[in-house]
């Protein structure tokens, strides 16, 4: 398991706020924030290949929800629910060839075509979760969060899941800790051209308890096997 990032979603009535001021031209205006963009979590055309120096398998993805979300347009999770079932069919049958454009992979991020995908974007749900709530699914299906927050509070969660123990994930798990102890962002860190960019050493250090250094790698766990 991994953190894979955090999310804080102001409500659009704040972030619209600095642009709503007297003076700011309209044909600039640029909201704070914004939703994410209806999308699966690999490319549909090369499933296992992500193009990254440490690419990493999560076919599980997990949400831990901080805040309640039980109401649509609030900026919660939105999904079509069992897409996985028809994954394989559906893209095997909207290839180039059919469409005169192939789905866009970026990386493992593969953003859905607004016309060409059209259908699967109408059957998005949003998926109500309270605060405490964990929510589980797997990498093919499409989700987002949703497009309007009209709500009064933040919508936090913090995105995880879930790395099978083969050989691209003790790699990628590696590179990783290496990273953390070389105090370097992620391997996958969201922002371009920060290969070997430190981390900003804002706040102190963190000192993690004796489980969870076992669980970051830094000390080894017990070995129980028989002699």
């Amino acid at each position: 398991m991994y953190i894979n990032r955090v999310c804080y979603r102001v409500p659009d009535a704040i972030s619209t706020m600095p642009l709503d001021q007297e003076g700011v031209s309209r044909k600039k205006k640029k909201s704070l924030q914004r939703s994410l963009t209806p999308h699966i979590d690999c490319c549909p055309t090369n499933l296992y290949e992500s193009g990254k120096v440490f690419p990493r398998w999560r076919p599980i993805q997990c949400i831990t929800v901080l805040t309640p979300n039980l109401d649509p347009s609030t900026g919660g999770f939105e999904a079509v629910a069992g897409f996985h079932r028809e994954f394989s069919s559906y893209f095997k049958g909207t290839s180039a060839a059919d469409t005169g454009r192939p789905p866009v992979c970026l990386g493992d991020f593969s953003p859905l075509r607004m016309q060409e995908d059209k259908a699967v974007i109408a059957r998005y749900k949003h998926v109500p979760a309270d605060a405490g709530s964990v929510i589980l699914f797997d990498w093919r299906i499409p989700h987002a969060n949703s497009y309007r927050h009209v709500g009064n509070i933040p919508r936090e969660v913090v995105y995880t899941g879930f790395l099978p123990n083969v050989p691209m994930n003790r790699t990628y798990a590696v590179e990783q800790l290496r990273r953390y102890l070389a105090r370097l962002l992620p391997a996958d860190h969201w922002q371009k051209d920060t290969t070997d960019k430190a981390v900003d050493e804002t706040f102190s250090k963190h000192e993690f308890t004796a489980l969870g250094r076992k669980l970051m790698g830094l000390d080894p766990w017990p070995d129980h096997s028989p002699m």
